[in-house]
């Protein structure tokens, strides 16, 4: 075990400024710190015993786990390896064996949508993300990604509705314009519903039952 302290105490002092600085709608402020890294040059066994000694129970929903990060002695990005693969692979076989090579990546600068179209493309669980001399400097999972998603669907829906979040007297104009198209079809599709039952009437009168469909 002791070969893994030196990397640990290396990688679990994050520094919290490190993500501070980094804009709200960029990958960095969604990037975690909490995940495991191996060398490409240890076997699976020691890469299992390397999870289960930087890994706390009492903080394992906090952990990256799924993907495991393959870096070399200087925290350059060498690929990534999935936890399932680890598991089952046979003790003496290499992490660099196992590992993609060229994993999708991001840049901590980058904008959440651009994270959000690579997710989607590659059908990603989580993405590494690295500076420009390719260190790791976090990793992005799937469920942040996800609410980054749904957070602009649902403003893609609100002004499409209207419903923008500018103040004053503009916002109230666009918000008018933008619902005027909805209400002019709505509008178009109650008065052909009008001229279809006044048309069919007296048919209304004597099946009553057909009322039901109007809807």
């Amino acid at each position: 075990m002791r070969q893994f302290k030196g990397i640990m105490k290396k990688g679990g002092q994050e520094c919290v400024q490190q993500y501070l600085q980094y804009p709200d709608k960029s990958v960095g402020a969604l990037m975690r710190g909490r995940y495991v890294t191996l060398e490409e040059k240890w076997t699976t066994k020691a890469a299992v015993e390397r999870i289960q000694y930087s890994t706390r129970l009492r903080r394992i929903e906090e952990t990256h786990l799924d993907t495991l990060m393959v870096v070399d002695s200087k925290n350059k990005l060498r690929g990534t390896v999935g936890l399932k693969s680890l598991v089952v692979a046979p003790n003496d076989m290499l992490v660099r064996d196992l590992m993609d090579p060229a994993p999708p990546t991001l840049r901590p600068e980058a904008d959440q949508e651009e994270a959000v179209k690579l997710f989607t493309k590659y059908r990603l669980k989580s993405a590494p993300v690295i500076d420009e001399a390719s260190s790791l400097l976090g990793v992005v999972v799937y469920r942040d990604i996800f609410a980054v998603a749904s957070e602009e669907t649902e403003e893609d829906f609100a002004m499409m509705a209207g419903y923008a979040r500018e103040p004053g007297l503009r916002s109230g104009f666009r918000g008018a314009l933008s619902r005027l198209p909805w209400l002019a079809i709505t509008c178009a599709g109650g008065v052909c519903v009008s001229m279809i039952v006044t048309r069919f009437e007296a048919t209304l009168a004597q099946i009553i039952a057909l009322a039901s469909f109007s809807p």
